[in-house]
């Protein structure tokens, strides 16, 4: 009986069996998987490439925004160095604004002083004016008192002019 089953497995074995005409054959499933395999290495190969595009362009990035974060760093320093100056500047230019009020205040005061000067000047020499026309209105009635003081009056006279004249500019 062993012998039986044997031989039956072993004629089975020989005889041609019937495929399926819908089954791939072994080659048939060795070249499909050979194409899925090569279009798998093509799209790894193409991942590895974006892959390292996108790493060279994060490196750039990168630079680039460093670039940027210095040259900002760079340009906020040069503003903050020039507003400090300025802010100096001014501070100077108030300081000399304050002085230059001070000294016009000054000028302004000894102006008032000077005319007050002047008016009080002007004021003696009319009262001096006034005073040698009643010495020489008394005089006219000694000519022997104005025939010595005349000369001496006629200067005082002009010398009064003369000084209201320059005054008075």
């Amino acid at each position: 009986m062993k012998e039986k089953v044997y031989n039956e497995l072993m004629e089975k074995k020989k005889k041609p069996t019937k495929k399926n005409s819908n089954k791939l054959t072994e080659n048939q499933f060795g070249a499909i998987l050979e194409n899925i395999n090569s279009k798998l290495d093509l799209v790894l190969e193409s991942y590895d490439t974006l892959d390292k595009k996108v790493d060279r362009l994060h490196l750039e990035t990168k630079e680039d925004l460093n670039d940027f974060k210095v040259e900002t760093r760079r340009n906020f320093k040069q503003i903050f160095e020039f507003q400090d100056k300025a802010e100096a500047n001014f501070k100077q230019i108030f300081e000399f604004q304050d002085k230059a009020e001070a000294n016009f205040k000054q000028i302004f005061e000894f102006q008032d002083r000077a005319d007050a000067n002047f008016k009080v000047t002007l004021e003696y020499l009319s009262r001096l004016d006034d005073e040698v026309q009643i010495l020489k209105e008394e005089l006219k009635n000694r000519p022997a008192l104005m025939a010595i003081f005349e000369d001496r009056i006629k200067k005082m006279e002009k010398d009064l002019i003369l000084c209201k004249k320059a005054l008075a500019t």
